[in-house]
């Protein structure tokens, strides 16, 4: 197919073209903070305060476990989630599933922090937090999925991965947002932070909800949906047609993102634990730290989104890959040494670095190894696939450094492995679109029906 008509389908006028690609950015922005301000602020909670509110029959060292596996929880329903919400966003448009993401993570969020604990209801107060987990990620399970893929579709020829990497650039912004009101309300008094403080982050979790939702009633599907839906291409179950059509491409798509979970859960969640009770430093030079580096990555992942344009999705991947193999072993030889300076350094390269050159590669990675017909369903299945094995990583990390006597070690092991599996799975996979991988991804959109290039 033509470039020139991918960009010039029915639906968006040329002249409305660049302010609906603004609000199409602004609405990727502010769902995809909501899920990681969602999801990093329960992930510090977990590891600070819940494990003593809904889990204090538990003892401290099981208690924190306990409290960090309810953070799993809300993994094993994204893939779940993207099934369904993928199905959305390929049969009913990309904007339907934006919607239905947002509100249903936002409303999850905003009651995790109006629930009574276990000191006023007992056993059933670990069971609603338990299955308000699984509605955040049900609802988180397509969110990046349906932001990346709008936010790619619109892309101007030569952008994709710029315009990609967007629905990641909010992903930094929750972090720093959940990192800032947590380091906040931890400085106040240990009864005051454990009767209401720690609620106050979460009960504002409905303020971007609101934006977000006012943004993405906002805008209009994209070009290449409209197409596809005009064309009559458009498979009744792309699930399905998608297991059918591409099972290679899911597959190692999926083995690609293995490096993802534990960049994301072992240099936040993780680390927030180990560094305060193995290393002894205080909780609030980690969040300090987390702080920093997420601020950083806010520019950083656009300047690598930007790279995947000039240089090339694969070697952006490949590179986020090969880095964090490298970054296993250094990381924690410099959480080890208990100095706030170079912890920083640790999370700023950890995070800043590491996991945003991945974050970039992956989110034009993933828009590119799908035709767009099954798109939303291939990205949402390929990442929350691994979303679910991931959620465990905080606790099978503390898990291995007890096993370990309270050593990094099995960490780091674990981290160079999946980093190398990352990397063989990137170095094998073919893009569904002709030419992604060139610097100017838009040039030749045709589509293979084997996944390969053409």
């Amino acid at each position: 197919m033509d470039a020139r008509r991918a960009h010039d389908e029915p639906g968006v006028s040329r002249d409305e073209r660049a302010p609906m690609r603004r609000r199409v950015v602004a609405a990727s922005i502010v769902g995809s903070a909501l899920e990681w301000y969602d999801y990093a602020l329960y992930g510090l909670a977990s590891a600070l305060v819940l494990n003593k509110l809904f889990f204090p029959d538990l003892g401290s060292e099981v208690g924190t476990i306990a409290s960090v596996a309810t953070f799993a929880v809300g993994f094993v329903a994204r893939p779940l989630g993207g099934v369904v919400l993928g199905n959305l966003g390929d049969r009913h448009g990309r904007k339907a599933v934006m919607i239905t993401t947002l509100v249903l993570m936002g409303i999850a969020t905003t009651l995790i922090g109006a629930l009574p604990t276990y000191g006023s209801i007992g056993i059933w107060a670990p069971i609603l937090l338990v299955f308000l987990r699984l509605c955040q990620g049900f609802g988180a399970g397509a969110e990046f999925g349906g932001a990346v893929v709008m936010s790619a579709e619109y892309a101007p020829r030569g952008k994709r991965g710029l315009f990609a990497s967007t629905a990641q650039v909010g992903a930094e912004i929750g972090m720093l947002l959940s990192t800032a009101a947590f380091a906040v309300v931890g400085t106040l008094p240990q009864d005051s932070l454990l009767s209401w403080g720690w609620r106050i982050p979460f009960l504002v979790g409905i303020v971007p909800v609101a934006v977000g939702l006012f943004l993405r009633l906002r805008v209009q599907d994209t070009p290449e949906y409209q197409r596809v839906k005009g064309s009559g291409e458009q498979p009744r179950v792309p699930m399905a047609e998608l297991l059918r059509t591409a099972p290679k491409q899911v597959l190692l798509a999926a083995g690609a993102r293995l490096m993802d979970p534990p960049l994301g859960y072992l240099y936040t969640v993780f680390v927030t634990v180990y560094a305060v009770k193995q290393v002894g430093v205080s909780q609030q030079t980690v969040l300090t730290g987390l702080l920093i580096a997420s601020a950083l990555g806010i520019g950083s992942v656009a300047l690598f989104g930007h790279l995947t344009d000039r240089w090339g999705t694969r070697r952006i991947y490949l590179a986020a890959a090969a880095f964090a193999v490298l970054l296993a072993f250094p990381f924690y030889w410099l959480i080890d040494t208990g100095q706030p300076v170079v912890i920083w350094l640790a999370l700023i390269l950890g995070t800043s670095v590491g996991k945003e050159l991945n974050n970039a590669g992956q989110a034009a990675y993933l828009t590119e190894m799908f035709e767009p017909r099954i798109r939303v369903s291939g990205v949402s299945l390929a990442r929350e696939s691994v979303s679910a094995v991931g959620g465990l990583i905080p606790v099978l990390g503390l898990s291995l450094v007890n096993w370990a006597g309270g050593s990094y070690w099995p960490v780091a092991v674990l981290m160079v492995v999946l980093g190398a599996i990352s990397f063989v799975c990137i170095s094998l996979s073919r893009p569904a679109v002709a030419g992604a991988n060139d610097p100017d991804p838009a040039a030749a959109p045709e589509y293979a029906k084997d996944g390969a290039t053409r």
